[in-house]
């Protein structure tokens, strides 16, 4: 059976409020919370203290529940409902970016560069591996022949 209502929440800023709030009603220290949730110590402290300097985790909010003793229960919002039900439907055009970015990191372009023989090489014959083998290595020779300057000795 449910117990009577602490505090109700709809964004994280009134999640902390009513976190704090429970705390207040169960007369709880915050040394208390802690032990009681298997926090570190002072940890209920930085999170809920009026200039808080650590944020509220996924993994941490059900610690905090347990050891405040509360549940989170879902309730229908009339006035949320009536408020989306007559938004107007969104643009299909403005669901996705026209362009997609990626940032790539060391590790990607090594991955990346780990297949670039493979998909070269994939489907072609030995004819087309030999003539581009011999096209790389033409390639190879003009800049070595280009960054080192030839020095003939005339005898």
């Amino acid at each position: 059976m449910a117990g009577e209502p602490i505090a109700e929440f709809s964004d994280y800023a009134t999640l902390l409020a009513a976190l704090r709030t429970a705390r207040e009603h169960r007369q709880m220290s915050m040394a208390t919370l802690d032990e009681l949730a298997f926090l570190p110590d002072r940890l209920s402290s930085k999170i809920l203290g009026p200039n808080p300097s650590r944020g509220l985790t996924l993994e941490m909010l059900p610690r905090f529940l347990f050891g405040l003793g509360v549940k989170v229960q879902l309730v229908d919002d009339p006035q949320a409902h009536d408020a989306i039900k007559n938004a107007k439907p969104a643009r299909p055009e403005m669901a996705r970016p026209a362009r997609i970015y990626f940032t790539h990191t060391d590790r990607r372009w090594s991955k990346i560069r780990k297949k670039g023989p493979a998909v070269r090489w994939a489907g072609k014959t030995d004819a087309e591996k030999s003539k581009h083998g011999k096209m790389m290595a033409r390639a190879r020779w003009r800049r070595r022949d280009a960054s080192v300057p030839v020095v003939r000795a005339e005898m």
